[in-house]
C-alpha cells in the first residue's frame, strides 16, 4: 500500500502506555509503514463545570463534558494537523478510552466522536466499555464506539462474552488519495468455553444466533438489555 498512517491516543483519556506505541511502531516498521503517534492527557470526567451552578448531577456532568469537548477538540485538531501536514501521514486513527459499560454509547460520546472526525481523523477507535457498542460511518470517516473485551483476564465469569474482530480495508487510488474501503466484521466470543472465560477468543459460527447478535450490536440494531456491565 505504501501509505503512512498516524495513531493518536488522545483525550478524553490517554489509552495505554508507551509499550503500546512501541509495539505499533515495530509492527508497522516491519511492514515498511511510518507511524505517527501521540498521547493525550486529561479526563473529561475530571473537568469541573464552567457553567453557572448547574443544579443536578446530570447537569453538572453535561457541563463538564461540554467544557472538555471544546478544549479537547482544539488539542486533537492540532495533533491531527501535525500528523498529516508535518509528518506526512495519509491516515489518522484516534484511539479514545471513553464511555460507560453499556451497549449503547452516551450522547456526549457520540458528539465527541463526531467532533474528532470533523477535526480530520479518519478512524475513531473507542475502548473502555467492556461490551460492544455500535459502529457508525460519519463524514467520510468511521467511529468504532466500543469493541468490548478480547483476551480479557479481568473476569472469569463476565456477564457479556460478545466481541468482534474488525478488518478495515485501506485503499490508495491511482491519484495517490488514501481512503477507507470495506470493513469486515468477525463476531467472536472472548472464550472458547460456554460458561467460563478461558481467555481464548473464538469466532462464532456464521449464521448462528450468537453471530447475528454481535452483528446487530455493531449495527446499532440490538434490542436486548442495555447492559451496564461493571468490572
Amino acid at each position: 500500500l505504501g501509505a503512512k498512517w498516524g495513531v493518536m491516543n488522545g483525550p478524553p483519556y490517554p489509552l495505554g502506555s508507551g509499550d503500546h506505541s512501541s509495539s505499533e511502531k515495530q509492527a508497522a516498521a516491519a511492514a515498511g509503514v511510518k507511524v505517527g503517534s501521540d498521547s493525550g492527557k486529561g479526563s473529561i470526567e475530571n473537568v469541573k463545570p464552567r457553567s453557572k451552578s448547574p443544579k443536578t448531577d446530570e447537569e453538572k456532568r453535561e457541563a463538564a463534558l461540554d467544557a472538555a469537548r471544546k478544549g479537547d477538540k482544539k488539542k486533537i485538531a492540532n495533533r491531527i494537523m501535525i500528523l498529516k501536514e508535518e509528518q506526512g501521514c495519509d491516515l489518522v486513527v484516534v484511539s479514545l478510552d471513553w464511555g460507560d459499560n453499556k451497549t449503547q454509547p452516551g450522547a456526549g460520546q457520540i458528539v465527541f466522536g463526531k467532533d474528532v472526525i470533523d477535526a480530520g481523523a479518519d478512524i475513531v477507535w473507542g475502548s473502555h466499555p467492556h461490551v460492544l457498542q455500535p459502529i457508525e460511518e460519519y463524514n467520510g470517516g468511521i467511529i468504532y464506539y466500543g469493541l468490548a473485551n478480547f483476551s480479557f483476564g479481568g473476569n472469569h465469569f463476565p456477564r457479556d462474552m460478545d466481541s468482534a474482530i474488525l478488518q478495515q480495508e485501506i485503499i490508495r487510488d491511482v491519484d495517490g488519495t488514501v481512503r477507507l474501503g470495506e470493513l469486515k466484521m468477525i463476531p467472536v466470543s472472548i472464550t472458547s468455553m460456554a460458561v467460563q472465560n478461558n481467555f481464548q477468543p473464538t469466532p462464532y459460527e456464521e449464521g448462528s444466533e450468537e453471530y447475528q447478535r454481535v452483528m446487530d450490536k455493531l449495527a446499532g440494531l440490538w434490542h436486548g438489555r442495555n447492559l451496564d456491565v461493571s468490572y
